[in-house]
């Protein structure tokens, strides 16, 4: 089984949108690529994928106990961390409304990059595959690295946070498969400062899009944003890693505005014919 998204392939613009057939519980895959590369870890992960419009799903759905739960998730960065003592560090960035704490994992060649780029997932809690790709994404790196291959982080420092939303993502596990806000059902993905009294937010509390009664009134959101600003001289680049539609979006995603300062080339070659 394949994983057919890496941080690699997205910043190459090799590709551009990308499918990944189901898998279901009792399915595994341990992080090696090929004959060439180098096992990293024993630790076995599924692959889950959310996709609420797809009737296929539904069956894998049923069987969640075999899968990447929050705690399971933590164990396996951390065993990453572990055996990657001189390329990977963790940090706590933020917790949630209900006290969990919140981590970045930080990797590099060895040698600190003055820039970095930041990834994060898992804002909404039932796109299960987000996480698993930001997973697999550290992962794939790292054997990169071991394997002697040119990479991302012989430019870059990167920054990963593989689950944000670690309360909705327990409720999507426990109770509500399909639960996509957080806990006290503020949808974190729009609680951030730009755009927030855009005319088309839908503002009410039942809604899935709620906004919250602020820009960064949310625990999460809110301490993310103090560290990325202590970073700002450092912080070059961000994706936030989502897993409806298949799509890219660009900045700023509620507009079709063209973003000037040269920007709309780069983000064509990643994005293709789409931008």
């Amino acid at each position: 089984m394949t994983v057919k998204v890496t941080v690699e392939l997205l910043l190459s613009g090799t590709y551009s949108i990308w499918q990944a057939r189901s898998i279901c519980p009792g399915d595994t895959a341990d992080f090696a690529q090929g004959p060439n590369r180098k096992h990293r870890t024993d630790a076995q992960v599924q692959a889950i994928e959310d996709d609420a419009d797809a009737d296929v799903n539904r069956e894998c759905h049923t069987a969640n106990d075999r899968c990447i739960e929050t705690l399971k998730a933590g164990d396996y960065a951390d065993k990453l961390v572990e055996q990657n003592p001189t390329l990977l560090t963790k940090e706590a960035i933020s917790t949630t409304v209900q006290g969990k704490t919140i981590y970045a994992y930080k990797l590099t060649d060895g040698v600190a990059k003055p820039k970095s780029l930041y990834f994060q997932s898992l804002l909404h809690a039932r796109e299960w595959v987000a996480g698993s790709s930001t997973l697999y994404a550290l992962s794939a790196i790292l054997d990169d690295i071991e394997n002697k291959k040119h990479t991302v982080v012989n430019s870059y420092n990167l920054y990963f946070v593989p689950i944000v939303n670690i309360d909705g993502y327990d409720i999507s596990w426990n109770s509500k498969r399909l639960q996509r806000k957080k806990a006290n059902e503020v949808d974190l993905n729009h609680n951030w400062p730009a755009r927030f009294d855009h005319p088309e937010k839908d503002n009410g509390s039942s809604s899935q899009t709620y906004r919250g009664e602020g820009p960064l009134s949310e625990l999460e959101t809110k301490a993310i944003e103090l560290w990325l600003k202590n970073k700002n001289s450092e912080i070059s680049g961000w994706v936030d890693v989502h897993s409806y539609a298949g799509k890219i979006l660009y900045p700023n995603g509620d507009t079709k505005e063209l973003i000037g300062n040269d920007d709309d080339d780069k983000f064509k070659v990643l994005g293709g014919m789409h931008y």
